[in-house]
């Protein structure tokens, strides 16, 4: 039999209707009552039974007509254009009344479906420990769907999202329909590393430039960009690739770049252009108020020794993160439940009390994500109870078995003269 899907527009309508027209006259028909307008609809079967059947189904389950399915298609539609508007996007501007109309639909759910999971991978929604249901199974799927197509950082996926708002072709969302949030997020994969791309800072006035005590010509850039600190020295220098490691930076080319755990921007810039400074290099700052910090001392230090909640593959553990100049490996593997994945060691989150003097001991700082995870542990224990299981006054059982097993004696035999060569 021909199928729907093998047939191409605009004929495919009316060689559907000559199909079912064919097979109707071979088969059984029955009829139901549209739940909308009342129109008789036919329902064809293999037999009179199986008509009856369906028809009796399509009934109880609120089946309507093809007009009226057409017509509940496109209000559902004109809800989804509407509920764009209402979040501030802009409408859909190439295409077809009808296609536009389609895309504003497809979009709508694609951006509700993706801004769950970029909320999962940012830490702003738990990822879910355990799938009762689809619908969690499906939260999941995307956000690691996500996580295999543009890595764990959060601002790549914030990106993402920011760059499929602005899609505007009908076309497009169209040709996506039939992808995941993997798919959608591969597509968009080069524009987002475009706009996460730190663009070099306009040239300023010499009076912005610190210079340590030893005045250099070395001058290092420093600026603060989407939530990522970048800096650029305009020559190779050794000294500055080992102190932008010794900070936590990673080489992005043509800039070094690092992401913080937390503080205010102003500190973080500070901060880095102290230990600039200090490693003999004069640093250029475009923040005022972190000049101001930088010149004063007054900033409030980061800290590179973290304890953070995981997401994605560490998903309900506490993650240890250390610069790469320390190395506390060892140590925290010796944590009980530790494991090392994805270059990091994560602990479950029920040892706290382990991963919380380990952190007194060693130097680390909570982060908040930690602290809301070890909470949410504190709160479920103290939710539970003790259950006192008395152990009873079984008896072992014993097996009585030989010392010594009995010997065996040899049965000496004649070879048999049918199998001998």
């Amino acid at each position: 039999m021909v199928r729907s899907r093998d047939l191409d527009s605009p004929y495919q309508a009316a060689i559907e209707r000559s199909l079912t027209t064919i097979e109707s006259e071979k088969m059984a028909k029955a009829h139901y009552a549209c739940p909308e307008c009342g129109q008789s609809i036919l329902v064809i079967g293999q037999n009179r039974k199986d008509a009856d059947r369906r028809a009796d189904r399509y009934e109880k389950t609120g089946r309507v007509c093809a007009d009226c399915e057409r017509k509940q298609r496109q209000t559902d539609y004109r809800a989804a254009a509407a509920a764009n508007r209402e979040a501030g996007l802009a409408p859909i501007q190439s295409g077809s009344d009808a296609q536009i109309l389609w895309a504003e639909w497809l979009r709508h759910h694609a951006l509700k479906d993706l801004v769950a999971a970029v909320a999962i991978v940012a830490g702003e929604t738990d990822y879910p420990e355990e799938i009762h249901d689809a619908e969690t199974q499906r939260l999941a799927q995307n956000a690691n769907r996500l996580v295999r197509a543009l890595g764990p950082d959060a601002e790549a996926s914030r990106a993402l999202l920011a760059i499929a708002k602005k899609q505007l072709s009908a076309s497009w969302w169209i040709d996506m329909r039939g992808g995941d949030i993997g798919d959608l997020a591969s597509s968009l994969k080069q524009h987002v590393r475009e706009a996460l791309r730190p663009v070099p800072p306009p040239e300023v006035e010499t009076a912005t430039i610190l210079q340590p005590p030893q005045p250099t010509v070395l001058i290092a850039d420093l600026s603060w960009r989407n939530g990522v600190l970048v800096a650029k020295l305009e020559e190779k220098n050794e000294g500055f690739i080992q102190a932008m490691r010794i900070l936590g930076y990673s080489w992005s080319a043509p800039l070094w770049q690092r992401t913080p755990f937390a503080g205010e921007p102003a500190d973080l810039l500070a901060e880095s252009a102290h230990h600039l400074l200090a490693s003999g290099f004069a640093v250029r700052l475009h923040d005022p108020a972190a000049r101001a910090k930088a010149l004063s001392g007054a900033f409030e230090r980061e800290g590179l020794r973290w304890i953070t909640g995981g997401t994605t593959t560490h998903a309900g553990r506490l993650v240890v993160t250390w610069p790469r100049h320390d190395d506390f490996y060892d140590a925290a593997r010796s944590l009980p439940g530790s494991r090392y994945r994805d270059k990091r060691v994560s602990v479950p989150a029920a040892r706290f009390e382990e991963v919380l003097d380990f952190a007194e001991t060693h130097g680390f700082r909570v982060h908040k994500s930690a602290l809301i995870l070890i909470d949410k542990i504190r709160a479920q224990l103290a939710a539970g109870g003790v259950i006192d299981v008395p152990l009873g006054n079984a008896e072992p059982v014993i097996v009585n078995l030989p010392e010594k097993p009995p010997a065996l004696t040899p049965v000496v035999t004649d070879i048999d003269p049918d199998l001998v060569d």
